[in-house]
């Protein structure tokens, strides 16, 4: 027994190892993504965070104190930007430490957007948008770690937002203040999943690899946009497939299959709204009817309307929407009659020269109100 305990603890760490080492190499992998000609910045910054505790769960985890995590973002303007829109996209690598040696610590990768709030000539402002992944050291294990309550994967989601205020101290570095929220989860796919919720603030250093001031590189960038056809109007079709777990059914799985097709409609360049029917089977309603026939409709389908928002920055496509079944038998999985979906898609041909014929690939999450129902992989194509 202990042989097989020896073997099983090699076995977790050089899986944790082997994710340390994964990370970096995704990070570097996502540069060529999001690097485009033009002006790019690089920024190093430091935070103090304090985690937020949003579930009686947390009573059992005594020993939190306030954490801290350092961050690498690298950030390049997309071409085809009109003048004075400096949306910028790029990558982010993120040490993360709870204060918890009960969660413990993480490595995150995130692909983040820059949107911009107030310039000047030596100021600038952004919101920071990042979705991504991260491993983390501890999470829960009946025998080893059965007081973290909240994370049951060591690989979760992970996303972020964040204001940030820089000033230029010269041509090429500023001072850079921000503050914001992160969070953490497995969407269900593993429990527990309670979610690590976080509130930071910090400083950092940025260096702009061109010598422009972040305020003007938008500006330099759109002004060589490779200008293209508009068509406002196209169709797209969509599959997603994920899993989930429940309580009561110790260690089972369930999957879920979900199929849409919406109508787009350009409003202004790079930016389009949807609306579409939608269909999603799951495999949980039968095993569950089996357990409670009185209490379950016969149906395992539900039918429901989506309406969407799509952002098109190249071959990037983030994407955000909301759901509302119109035909939904049983309150199995959820009572709510309203959902959302996140996902990050990457688009196999270049959107900047046309939607139509593009077939995309991309992970996302569904989510009710107050919880994650599910994380997903997602594929479709525009048409």
């Amino acid at each position: 027994m202990r042989l097989l305990s020896m073997k099983f603890l090699v076995l977790q760490m050089k899986v944790k190892i082997l994710h340390v080492i994964l990370l970096p190499l995704l990070f570097a992998f996502c540069l060529p993504l999001f690097a485009q000609r033009g002006p790019s910045s690089v920024q190093l910054s430091t935070n103090r965070s304090v985690i937020l505790k949003h579930s009686p769960r947390y009573n059992r985890i005594n020993d939190i104190s306030p954490g801290v995590a350092l961050m690498l973002d690298v950030h390049f303007p997309p071409p085809a930007l009109p003048a004075g829109r400096q949306v910028f996209l790029g990558a982010s690598l993120a040490w993360y430490h709870s204060g918890s040696r009960i969660i413990g610590d993480g490595l995150a990768t995130l692909g983040t957007v820059n949107l911009p709030l107030v310039t000047g000539r030596r100021f600038d402002s952004h919101v920071v948008l990042g979705l991504g992944g991260i491993v983390m050291s501890r999470h829960y294990d009946p025998v080893s770690n059965p007081d973290n309550v909240v994370i049951g994967t060591a690989f979760n989601a992970f996303a972020a937002v964040r204001a940030q205020a820089g000033y230029s101290l010269t041509d090429r570095f500023a001072l850079v203040l921000h503050g914001g929220l992160t969070h953490l989860s497995n969407g269900a796919f593993r429990l527990p999943n309670i979610g690590v919720n976080t509130l930071h603030t910090g400083i950092g250093l940025r260096y702009m690899t061109g010598g422009l001031h972040l305020a003007t590189v938008g500006e330099a960038a759109g002004s060589a946009g490779v200008p293209r056809p508009m068509s406002r109007f196209f169709k797209s079709a969509r599959i997603g497939a994920g899993g989930f777990q429940k309580r009561g059914f110790v260690g089972q799985s369930f999957a879920i299959v979900n199929a849409a097709v919406f109508q787009h409609i350009e409003v202004v360049r790079n930016f389009t709204l949807s609306v579409g029917p939608a269909a999603e089977y799951t495999n949980y309603l039968p095993v569950l009817r089996a357990q409670n026939p009185r209490e379950v409709g016969s149906p395992n389908f539900r039918f429901a309307v989506e309406c969407a928002m799509d952002w098109y920055y190249g071959r990037i496509n983030l994407r955000g929407g909301v759901g509302r079944y119109v035909y939904k038998p049983d309150s199995a999985l959820s009572r709510d009659m309203l959902y959302y979906r996140l996902a990050a898609n990457y688009c196999f041909t270049n959107t900047q020269h046309g939607y139509r014929g593009t077939p995309y690939l991309g992970i996302g999450l569904k989510s009710y109100k107050n919880i994650a129902q599910h994380p997903e992989v997602v594929g479709g194509i525009l048409f």
